[in-house]
């Protein structure tokens, strides 16, 4: 059905209401029970007010037994309740008048504000660059992957409500048309309002109930037609906070990649001067004393193990980062193929586009194996850390951890490697701040990854589900042709030549070992079969 026939619709309602309500009136004034001549006047102003002012008069009115009392309190809850939608509904409809008359401004505000954004470089609000200190760059990226959960929040609630606003106008016509069924059979409800010897009180709440029933009904078709009338306007609104959104999106991206980068560089910087700086320690403590020469070569050790984190954490951003943009990619391939399939239904040519599309995804047990991966370095990630800070605690107190390396010798021997250890010691003690840093941001991304790869295991899991279930009778070889059928004489005929099962026999009766197994098996299917 069109917009308009919504409308149209919407308008006979409202029509019909206020033809129901003059009935209703007429058939109360002409009533001719005499308990309704005795009703107080207040009967034709149903507002809140009334209705509770007399919840307290009932209350409080001794000549009234408890089955009327309670009667009457459920009729007046229930006028009440009417009255909550019509109001609530009166809300709505205004709301929805307002977004008719200011959405299309708001949204070519904001297409502005894209526009002009858009022309900015990304990294214009940034604060921090190539030459800034580590720990300033660490703090800009914590807070624009703080930024980026927030706008990603949004921007999944803007899709969402797109989404429900596209099934709207199907749901409001069957809303308009419940309504207009309730509204008849409420027209027919009021004939038998009255029943013979009720009080004027329960007259009067009937009376209110019907009213009030009915003003919610006129409240809710009202709100129905300015809900279609500003459907266009609010969902291009929406459309249009969705792009702004999604430019933010993408521009925190590029910021955390250009972080992310420098410090990339910045690591690998550092644990390359480290590694040099250990390297010639150690060529310089050749020959001297054995435990110098050892803990020089262990901080050799500890600044490969630095490296290597640096390229790890690289390789495990990468990671991430394509697993995030697969996941991304597949859940457009998965809300589209859903929207293709809602307006065009199955056929052929979709089909095997979507058989296409359901061999590119990526493997499940692929993935479910690398997230297994993830998960046992995440554990050996932990445990070195739990390691590594062990041995900084220890390096805390110098001189205690000095006194613990040299208890065993001499005392001249102590005094001569005294500055080099302590040298090796401040050196070994920088190195583990470091690697300490450095692998607790890796679990930090490994987690990061893990989290990632779930996600990408679920959709495709979903979207392969989805895809198998509409996918199962589609067709995966061309259609059968009269030429096709014509051949199929002549491929059958081997099956049945007298030459095929001769050399069948010969193969399975040339010796009596294959003879016996042959026997044996013929014996057990027959017997299964009998």
């Amino acid at each position: 059905m069109s917009l308009d026939h919504h409308l149209m619709s919407a308008t006979i309602a409202r029509v019909k209401c206020c033809m129901w309500q003059l009935l209703t009136a007429s058939l109360f004034l002409l009533s001719v029970s005499p308990a309704y001549a005795q009703m107080p006047a207040s009967a034709d102003r149903v507002s809140k007010n009334t209705i509770n002012a007399k919840i307290g008069e009932i209350a409080t009115d001794t000549d009234l037994d408890e089955a009327t009392r309670t009667k009457l309190n459920n009729l007046y809850q229930k006028a009440l309740g009417f009255l909550e939608i019509a109001q609530s509904s009166a809300a709505a409809s205004e709301s929805f008048r307002q977004a008719r008359q200011s959405a299309d401004a708001e949204a070519r505000s904001i297409s502005d504000i894209n526009k002009a954004v858009s022309q900015t470089p990304a990294n214009a609000e940034l604060h921090v660059s190539e030459s800034s200190p580590v720990a300033d760059i660490e703090q800009s990226l914590l807070k624009q992957q703080a930024d980026r959960a927030a706008v990603a929040a949004k921007l999944s609630d803007l899709n969402a409500r797109l989404a429900m606003e596209s099934g709207r106008p199907a749901a409001v016509r069957d809303e308009i048309g419940q309504l207009t069924r309730r509204q008849d059979a409420l027209e027919m409800e009021v004939v038998d309002a009255t029943q013979e010897g009720e009080s004027a009180l329960l007259i009067e709440a009937r009376n209110w109930v019907s009213k009030s029933e009915g003003m919610a009904i006129a409240s809710q078709l009202q709100m129905l037609d300015q809900e279609l009338l500003s459907q266009p306007m609010r969902v291009a609104l929406l459309k249009t906070k969705a792009d702004k959104e999604s430019l933010s999106l993408n521009r925190i991206d590029n910021r955390i990649l250009l972080l992310e980068q420098m410090l990339n560089i910045k690591r690998t910087s550092e644990a390359e001067t480290a590694k040099r700086e250990t390297f010639q320690a150690a060529q310089e403590a050749k020959g001297k004393h054995p435990l110098v020469q050892q803990i020089a070569e262990q901080n050799v050790l500890l600044s490969e193990e630095l490296s290597g984190l640096a390229n790890k954490l690289e390789q495990v951003r990468a990671d991430e980062a394509e697993a995030v943009k697969d996941a991304g990619r597949i859940k457009k391939d998965f809300s589209s193929t859903k929207l293709k399939l809602e307006l065009a239904g199955i056929n052929q040519v979709l089909g095997v586009a979507l058989l296409e599309q359901r061999r590119a995804l990526p493997d499940v047990r692929q993935i479910d194996r690398e997230a297994s991966e993830i998960e046992k370095t995440m554990v050996n990630a932990g445990l070195q850390l739990i390691q590594e800070e062990d041995e900084r605690q220890q390096l805390q107190d110098l001189v205690e951890y000095m006194n613990n390396l040299t208890e065993k010798l001499p005392f001249d021997q102590k005094v001569a490697i005294h500055n080099e250890l302590q040298g090796l010691a401040e050196a070994r003690r920088d190195l583990l701040d470091k690697t300490l840093a450095m692998r607790q941001i890796l679990v930090r991304a490994l987690s990061e990854l893990d989290v990632a790869q779930r996600q990408l295991l679920d959709v495709v899991t979903g979207y392969n589900a989805f895809l198998a279930e509409r996918l199962l009778w589609i067709r995966s070889a061309p259609a059968p042709s009269l030429q096709m059928l014509l051949l199929l004489p002549e491929q059958f005929m081997p099956v049945l030549s007298l030459e095929s099962w001769k050399g069948i026999f010969s193969v399975h009766f040339a010796d009596s070992e294959t003879l016996s197994i042959t026997m044996i098996c013929l014996f057990v299917v027959g017997a299964l079969l009998w």
